[in-house]
C-alpha cells in the first residue's frame, strides 16, 4: 500500500468511535521503518485523550503503527481513545 492511499483514511478505535483522520506517516530515518502515524483528532476525541483544546485548529497526535490492527477503507487501531492516552504524542 503506498502513502497516498493512507493520508486522508478515518482512524476508528476498537470501539468504532471516529479518532480523526490521518495527516501524516512517520518513518525512522534510518531503519527507514515506518514508526507512526499522524492524525488529526477530531474535537470530542481531544478531551478524552487528555488534550486541552485550542481556541483554534486542532491537534495533531502521533500513534504508534504497533497500535494498529488493520488498514482497509479505514485504519482500524487496537485500542480506544482512553486507552490510547498514554501511547499517543502530541504533534
Amino acid at each position: 500500500m503506498r502513502s497516498e492511499e493512507v493520508i486522508g483514511k478515518a482512524v476508528l478505535g476498537s470501539d468504532a468511535q471516529i479518532i480523526g483522520k490521518v495527516s501524516e506517516i512517520e518513518f525512522d530515518k534510518i531503519t527507514w521503518i515506518i514508526s507512526d502515524i499522524c492524525v488529526d483528532l477530531e474535537k470530542n476525541v481531544m478531551e478524552t485523550m487528555g488534550f486541552k483544546k485550542p481556541r483554534l485548529g486542532g491537534i495533531k497526535t502521533n500513534i504508534p503503527v504497533t497500535e494498529i490492527s488493520a488498514i482497509s477503507d479505514v485504519v482500524s487501531l487496537k485500542k480506544n481513545a482512553t486507552e490510547l492516552k498514554s501511547t499517543a504524542k502530541r504533534v
